[in-house]
């Protein structure tokens, strides 16, 4: 019997796979398995986060146990059902500008969240620049001087907030995929949606962020500001074909 086999049979059926996990579920209860070798402190991270923005009352997935099934690590968690905005958007393209406006006040409701949460937005972007060997010397000055000059925050931040990672049944929503959260400025989380949505259509990215500057304030000028540090950060995290994008993000600075 192969690993798939034998998760499949404790955990119930696989409805998900990513890059760093399988996904299981059967009933109420979802069982998040990574990969064989992924670091334990890793998943005990994202239990205590989701944990945390549990207290917030805001729709997320709750987690219940880390487990170790056969040397491969584990989050069971309750089960989440639905489709993602993203498929909602693709099914119905009449209806993109109102789904992004269910996305802007999600990711509003979320950035005004105030809780403990040790990693910050600002340091993590730093460190990502300054270990990211796919950078050079120059542009890795470059994007840390302008990472100094961008302003902290204390807001709850996702870090990966798009339509991947809200799903709706019947009219309700639910965030999932918390492991990137941070505390820190509402526009840099926005800014990286914007990026998130530029590598696959720059007219609905800028649909999305003229929606977001309407509904909470901001400056266009102020969001993009954030842009080449974020896109620093994700170089060579992401599949390459956005690399040209990325570097063009990094060096129109």
């Amino acid at each position: 019997m192969n690993a798939q086999d034998v998760f499949a049979e404790q955990f119930g059926e696989l409805v998900g796979r990513g890059a760093q996990a399988a996904v299981y579920a059967r009933g109420d209860i979802a069982v998040k398995v990574y990969r064989p070798g992924y670091q334990k402190e890793y998943v005990f991270y994202e239990a205590a986060i989701m944990a945390f923005v549990e207290t917030t009352g805001l729709p997320v997935p709750k987690a219940y146990e880390v487990l170790c099934v056969h040397g491969q690590m584990a989050l069971k968690m309750s089960r989440v059902h639905g489709r993602s905005l993203n498929q909602l958007m693709l099914a119905a393209l009449g209806k993109v500008p109102e789904i992004l406006d269910v996305l802007v006040d999600l990711q509003r409701k979320t950035q005004a969240q105030r809780i403990l949460l040790q990693a910050r937005l600002n340091n993590k972007l730093r460190a990502l620049i300054a270990g990211n060997p796919e950078l050079n010397a120059a542009r890795k000055e470059k994007l840390l001087h302008i990472c100094d000059q961008l302003p902290e925050g204390e807001a709850l931040c996702h870090g990966d907030f798009h339509g991947d990672n809200i799903l709706c049944q019947d009219g309700a929503y639910t965030i999932i995929d918390w492991i990137d959260a941070s505390i820190g400025s509402p526009l840099g989380d926005a800014c990286r949606t914007y990026l998130d949505y530029s590598f696959g259509d720059l007219t609905l990215a800028e649909l999305y962020l003229s929606k977001y500057c309407a509904a909470s304030g901001a400056k266009r000028e102020d969001v993009l500001r954030w842009l080449p540090v974020q896109a620093g950060s994700m170089l060579g995290a992401m599949p390459p074909k956005f690399n040209l994008r990325l570097m063009e993000c990094i060096d129109g600075a």
